[in-house]
């Protein structure tokens, strides 16, 4: 399985943040590297993908089985929640889900959808 597009909003220092990884149409590599300054967010991306694909470990064993969730801490300040999705491809399907937390108290527009799983 191949990591194709991971989509961040509202998460540690991403308002919005699209990420499609290699390999890709234009670019026929294997390798995504992150590169940038302390504090670009790069552990962040790797952070959203481990807590994503925690879920995905967790549903091998059992439909009811849950990964890690999204602390809360991570929750772009001044934002009414986030959300995190991910989309990966084997030979013969593709598949997307994703994770959204809204701050205690607070309302937010998105919802969590893990039925790819």
């Amino acid at each position: 399985m191949k990591i194709k597009c991971l989509k961040l909003l509202n998460f540690g220092p991403f308002n919005e943040c699209i990420l499609k990884l290699a390999p890709r149409t234009e670019n026929e590599g294997n390798v995504t590297i992150f590169v940038g300054n302390n504090g670009a967010g790069k552990t962040f991306l790797l952070k959203s993908l481990g807590i994503l694909l925690s879920w995905f470990v967790a549903r091998i064993g059992s439909e009811k089985s849950k990964g890690r969730t999204i602390p809360e801490s991570d929750i772009t300040m001044g934002a009414l929640g986030t959300f995190l999705e991910v989309t990966a491809f084997d030979f013969e399907k593709t598949y997307t889900w994703s994770l959204a937390r809204s701050k205690k108290g607070r309302k937010f527009d998105r919802k969590s959808t893990l039925n790819s799983l």
